[in-house]
């Protein structure tokens, strides 16, 4: 194609010797700019763009950039961390594909291209070594929504400069073949020809030529066959043409003809065995005429093959036993995506954040509950819900089949009001049994039935916030009946919960996102318990990262497996299938299959080692970008929804956006084999066979039920008690432990509703409202309109308000200690229906050893454990720990059940026991300062909320450096051994690692001859608690005394955040008296 320019090095002050002629070292020039240029250079649909370059490393990034002279709309090609990219954004967000971290030898020239091709898509080369990487977007400058008006060598807008050298930059405006690009190699490069290379460029070529062959095999199909073909037809044959991955259709049909011998196999070996000899006969015949049909390839005749090959397949996993159902219903519903009214705090994108997108601002309409009829041949899908006569769009989440197989429970949200509702409905389609189960101004969402004419459904009604997610009430577990009245919140979580559904035994399988002093992002572990709450024990991955999410778990039938959607937490549309058994193994890498093999875990990876796949038979078929909600039918087969499109999303521009792709319904075994069964309007997502099933045991109540909170019924203490907390513990728990501290994590029933420090600084004198400072200046001359969301405002550890500078941490409470018998036994009765967790402590009320995780106990609820150790696997037999002996009742500490506060409760008792030689002139105040005094960096920091001596306690002397974010530290850094969340594992800490123990403070203030001296008992048990606890900053008062919010900015939430007026839900009671937030308000 015609050349649009060679820009090779000039003679300038920083051209150097290059590998054609001159070239240019970057930074040191800023970039080259294509001004007079740029406009015709924006024209390009397809182009190729190559250069020779010298990477130096360290901090490189843009070999050359299309942009409208703004961050929005550009594309560019870089050099980033060692791995080769391709960029693109275009009013949306940002997306990517980058080979993987290259290695780069000083001084040696590399010659890379980057290809975009308007029908094929992107591609990237380095020819020394031939690595490849291709992409299916084509997006290309003339597609950018904002016209093109600067193109740069070496930059992007000046910014994010190159850093090395670049030489013989060329700009084609086709997409070269892979041989010509190879071309350019060949003509410069200085070495002789390597056979090895030479060998692999010819293989290279070759595949490249045969998804040429491929291409041009669907360009065909779309000519010559797809205008005959109905609407499924079409669908269905595109999908396969999809799945060929760019091998011609001659060798797909060859691979496609051994997969179908051995599903054949596979049904024809199982004792169900099914009558398959006709299938057999039709795949000899298939295998005949593929063997003589070499000279055909490429051919209508090929692509005929190829979907005799994939219909005789279709037809084989059709007539598997499992599929002993013609109907599936399933959900059609757009992304769910906010408001783009965000005046400006935020990027307008959605952030697909797990505890955001099933808020109700976030709630997209234009969903619909579906049953597909005959799904196998020909799916005609007929709409249940919303009735036709409802009048208006709604918004939806998952739902859940009767155990006969005649009704739905589902959730939806109408246009004209702020919350999502329960509704069934008949799948006989006539509406006549349509009703509303729920009302209120809460919302309820994801119910499944439960034996015994109940329903579970997952609620805001507990008024929770977790503490990273300010800007959406969280979902709690739970339950009422049918008549949608006796409801009781089964859970006391603060972070939301996700996904339950219903195993044979009769206990709720669910995903549980908690942090007790750890950081927020990665726990989200599968977990159980009883259909009244009771007996609540992780299930599996309470003590690991990967994957991070592990969402819409069902089980195996037949089986103690569950499979699952591994996705992001902050990418809830990105997920690769896995299968659990705590059989096996309770945290990675143990007792976990990768079903799609081909997807790392989404956001955090594969791990330090890779997980095991379920079968080595696997086989991709097709590049597919995500899998969603499945449903097994059996140990091999599932229902699952799939999407194409972009393999990360994070944030999305619409609830339509192109770029991220739709979730298509297949059927899928667990060897790779899928067949699309359905494409919808919207997304297809949480498909059920609708057919009966077997109804789980009714199991018996445990706990209590007590009634409303108004009628003042009896409220039973729950239990706990160990045989021996020594079992299987570290020996330092055996040596050291002589007390059990029993600690509450509150309840966050407070929130401010952005990201923000919250209240007013430290020492100042105004007001004490929600948004501070920042909170005056962003409101001044702005009025919020019917859409306004805001959720991002000024820094605020990602709190709002902020507890503790340690992380995003509930505020706690100590209940007090019970003793720990020789024999290591405890006994003790707990506040029913709080987030508990235990610290082992020593003779002087230090922690030990501590928990990381919350558990509970329901009224009259008798819980026991076995050891103090990571994964509690082991439950005792409900006896009494010592016969004939009452419990332990618990001691209160000397300051009273309440949440410390650093002001109000711990400075004091520097000023009561420090101050001589800490404060003022005194001998040690040079060493460490304990006068109460403003952070001296402002509001700067943090918005100036924390203050001296807290920040050097926790962050250490020198904490000037750290400015914002969550600060990453070492236990030794400070005087508390607190540590930092975001710098600490997600494990349970070793004994004696950090706090009390390990605390500077604490070892001066128990010795007795220096610091000690002046210090009471009491006020050294506050001290060690306080370190223990994380160093908290505010306690529960104080966060209560901020003002609420301005109500008016967040008109799509059914109730505005709150803090003065926070409630104080008690879950304990029945909720029916409560069916809106206002109702709280006393």
């Amino acid at each position: 194609g015609k050349l649009h320019g060679s820009f090779s090095g000039t003679t300038a002050e920083h051209s150097v010797a290059g590998m054609v002629g001159r070239a240019i070292r970057f930074p040191a020039t800023g970039s080259i700019r294509l001004e007079k240029n740029a406009a015709a250079l924006g024209k390009l649909t397809d182009f190729t763009v190559s250069m020779w370059i010298q990477y130096d490393g360290g901090a490189s990034r843009l070999l050359f950039t299309f942009s409208d002279g703004t961050m929005n709309h550009r594309i560019q090609v870089e050099v980033h961390s060692g791995s080769l990219g391709f960029g693109w954004q275009d009013g949306g967000g940002w997306q990517n594909f980058m080979t993987k971290p290259l290695a780069w030898e000083s001084g040696r020239w590399y010659h890379v291209v980057f290809v975009n091709d308007s029908k094929t898509g992107k591609s990237i080369l380095r020819s020394n070594d031939l690595v490849w990487k291709t992409d299916a977007n084509t997006l290309s400058p003339a597609d950018l929504k904002s016209p093109v008006k600067r193109c740069e060598i070496g930059s992007l807008n000046g910014q994010y400069p190159f850093n090395g050298c670049v030489d013989d930059v060329r700009l084609f405006d086709t997409a070269l073949p892979l041989s010509e690009q190879l071309a350019l190699y060949e003509a410069h490069r200085s070495t002789p020809d390597d056979p090895q290379w030479v060998a692999a460029k010819t293989a290279m070529i070759e595949e490249h030529r045969r998804a040429e062959m491929a291409h041009r095999a669907r360009e065909l199909f779309y000519t010559e066959e797809a205008p005959q073909l109905t609407k499924t037809e079409l669908q269905q044959k595109v999908d396969w043409l999809f799945q060929t991955e760019g091998d011609d259709l001659l060798t797909r049909t060859d691979k496609e003809i051994v997969w179908t011998r051995e599903m054949i196999e596979r049904l024809q070996g199982r004792a169900e065995a099914t009558d398959l000899s006709d299938e057999l006969a039709v795949l000899k015949q298939i295998e005949r005429r593929a063997s003589a049909a070499d000279a055909a390839r490429g051919t209508s005749e090929t692509r005929t093959l190829y979907f005799d090959i994939r219909a005789l397949k279709r037809k084989v996993m059709l007539k598997s036993p499992e599929i002993d159902f013609t109907k599936i219903i399933c959900v059609d519903a757009p992304y769910t995506h906010r408001s783009p009214d965000t005046h400006g705090t935020f990027d307008q994108t959605e952030w697909v954040h797990e505890s955001r997108f099933r808020s109700e601002m976030c709630a997209s309409h234009g969903a619909k509950l579906i049953v597909l009829d005959d799904f196998a041949s020909t799916p005609s899908p007929r709409k249940l819900a919303p009735p036709h006569d409802f009048g208006q769009p709604v918004a939806m989440m998952s739902f859940d089949l009767s155990f006969d197989g005649r009704r739905a429970l589902f959730c939806m949200k109408p246009e004209n009001e702020r919350a999502y509702h329960l509704y069934e409905i008949g799948l006989d389609g006539d509406g006549r049994d349509f009703r509303q189960i729920a009302y209120g101004g809460y919302s309820d969402i994801d119910p499944i039935y439960l034996p015994g004419d109940r329903y579970l459904f997952l609620s805001t009604r507990a008024d929770v916030f977790a503490q990273c997610g300010m800007w959406a009430r969280s979902y709690i577990q739970t339950r009422c009946d049918a008549d949608g009245k006796n409801i009781h919140i089964l859970t006391p979580g603060t972070e939301p919960e996700f996904s339950p559904s219903l195993l044979d035994d009769g206990r709720i399988l669910s995903t549980r996102w908690e942090y007790i002093d750890k950081f927020a992002n990665r726990i989200q572990s599968l977990w159980t318990m009883r259909p009244d709450g009771t007996g609540a024990t992780t299930f599996w991955g309470n003590q690991t990262e990967h994957p991070d999410h592990l969402g819409e778990a069902r089980q195996i039938p037949g089986t103690t497996k569950v499979m699952f959607s591994g996705f992001g937490h902050h990418d809830v549309w990105v997920g690769c299938i896995g299968v659990v058994d705590p059989k096996v193994g309770l945290n990675f890498p143990n007792g976990i299959w990768k079903v799609t093999q081909e997807m790392p875990w989404p956001e955090v990876g594969d791990g330090p080692i890779p997980t095991p796949g379920l079968t080595e038979q696997y086989h991709t078929s097709g590049k597919y970008a995500a899998y969603k909600t499945p449903y097994p039918l059996s140990e091999e087969l599932f229902l699952v929804s799939v999407r194409t499109g972009a393999l990360k999303v994070r944030s999305m521009r619409s609830a339509h956006d192109p770029t991220i792709g739709k979730f298509k319904l297949y059927l899928m075994d667990i060897y790779g084999n899928r067949e699309l069964v359905y494409e919808g309007d919207n997304n297809v997502l949480y498909a059920q066979p609708v057919r009966s099933r077997t109804t789980p045991p009714l199991l018996p109540e445990v706990g209590d039920m007590p009634g409303s909170e108004e009628g003042n019924p009896v409220i039973r203490h729950g239990m706990f008690f160990s045989n021996s907390i020594f079992d299987s513990a570290p020996p330092e728990v055996r040596e050291h432990g002589k007390y059990l501290r029993i600690v509450e994590s509150m309840p966050k029933n407070y929130s401010i509703g952005i990201v923000h420090p919250g209240g007013k600084s430290f020492g100042c004198e105004g007001p004490n409202t929600a948004w501070g400072e920042w909170g005056e200046e962003f409101l001044r001359g702005k009025t919020p309109t019917p859409t306004t969301d805001v959720s991002w405002g000024h820094n605020g550890l990602v709190q709002g308000p902020i507890t503790s500078v340690t992380g995003p941490l509930g505020v706690k409470q100590v209940h007090g200690t019970v003793p720990i018998r020789e024999d290591g036994s405890v006994g003790f009765e707990v506040p029913p229906c709080r987030m508990l967790y235990f610290q082992v402590l020593d003779e002087h009320y230090r922690t030990v050893h501590t928990m990381r995780s919350w558990v509970s106990a329901r009224p009259g609820e008798y819980r026991g454990c076995t050891g103090c150790h990571e994964s509690h696997n082991s439950t005792p037999t409900s006896q009494p720990v010592m016969p004939g002996m009452a419990p332990d009742v618990i001691e209160p500490p000397p300051w009273g059940v309440r949440s410390l506060s650093y002001v109000r409760d711990i400075q004091p008792v520097f000023d009561r026991a420090c101050a001589e030689c800490h404060q003022g002139d005194g001998e040690a105040a040079e060493t460490l300062n304990l006068r109460l005094r403003p952070d001296p960096l402002g509001t700067r920091r943090f918005g100036g909320i924390f203050c001296e001596p807290y920040l050097t306690l926790t962050l250490g002397k020198d904490n000037h450096q750290i400015t914002g974010g969550i600060p990453r530290y070492d236990v030794s850094r400070g005087y508390l051994a607190v540590p930092s969340t975001i710098a600490t594992h997600y494990q349970t800490l070793a004994p004696l690692t950090c706090l009390s123990p390990k605390s500077k403070l604490i070892a001066e203030a128990m010795d007795k001859k220096r610091c000690g001296e002046d210090l009471s008992p009491e006020d050294l048990r506050m001290l060690i608690a306080w370190i223990d606890l994380w160093a908290m900053f505010r306690s529960d008062e104080e966060i209560r005394e901020i003002e609420d919010a301005p109500s008016d900015w967040f008109p799509l939430w059914t109730y505005p955040p709150k803090t003065k007026t926070a409630p104080r839900v008690r879950t304990e009671y029945s909720q029916d008296e409560y069916t809106r937030p206002e109702d709280r308000v006393r």
